[in-house]
């Protein structure tokens, strides 16, 4: 559900086709998406105090929103690194951008087709969307208590609860099953909120 919301961020026209059942889901608020985004600009590593300031730090940042690193990026939410190059593949995005660093600058910024592995348009900033909002971040112990809470209420058993719990634990929020992240946040938005006023809906 959240990577259509990302695109929704974006400033692009937009045209929103969704079931009425859809418009029932609780949603996080906007402004509580848009913290968990990281902006990357060209030639400026402090462009932004939410910005990486070297490429550790943005592997880190990467790591900690979700992502997964492999050899080659070729699916959503992978991220590559060889030398001084960087790519990343964002929820929301048609295509992967390519980072070429200079020490701690960004020197370009390029998109790139995953078959062919090859530089489509450069771009001066970009932001990289989490691939999943909570992220390795949040996941405060009082939202594994509550999800423990309701699950013995919902008739399941105390060893299977623990063990269930115990396996999401491990894993990044990307990879649970729908409806568990909800216990870590406190309120909540409509999809319709995401909708900028120039959206239509059908």
């Amino acid at each position: 559900v959240y990577q259509p919301l990302w695109r929704l961020l974006q400033d692009e026209p937009v045209i929103v086709v969704t079931a009425v059942e859809s418009l029932r889901y609780r949603v996080l608020p906007v402004d509580r998406l848009e913290v968990s985004l990281l902006p990357l600009h060209t030639h400026s590593p402090q462009s932004s105090n939410r910005s990486p300031q070297s490429l550790d730090q943005l592997i880190a940042e990467l790591i900690g929103r979700g992502y997964q690193r492999v050899p080659m990026v070729e699916q959503v939410g992978e991220f590559s690194v060889r030398g001084d190059i960087i790519d990343i593949f964002s929820p929301g995005q048609r295509h992967p951008w390519r980072i070429e660093l200079f020490g701690d600058e960004i020197e370009t910024i390029r998109t790139f087709a995953v078959e062919r592995q090859t530089s489509l348009t450069t771009v001066p900033e970009i932001v990289i969307a989490p691939v999943h909002p909570l992220g390795w971040q949040r996941r405060e112990a009082e939202g594994f208590s509550a999800l423990h809470h309701y699950l013995l209420s919902q008739a399941w058993n105390e060893s299977l609860v623990t063990h269930a719990i115990e396996r999401w634990a491990s894993r990044s929020p990307a990879q649970w099953p729908w409806g568990i992240d909800l216990f870590f946040y406190s309120n909540f938005a409509n999809v319709l909120d995401y909708v900028p006023p120039s959206g239509y809906v059908c």
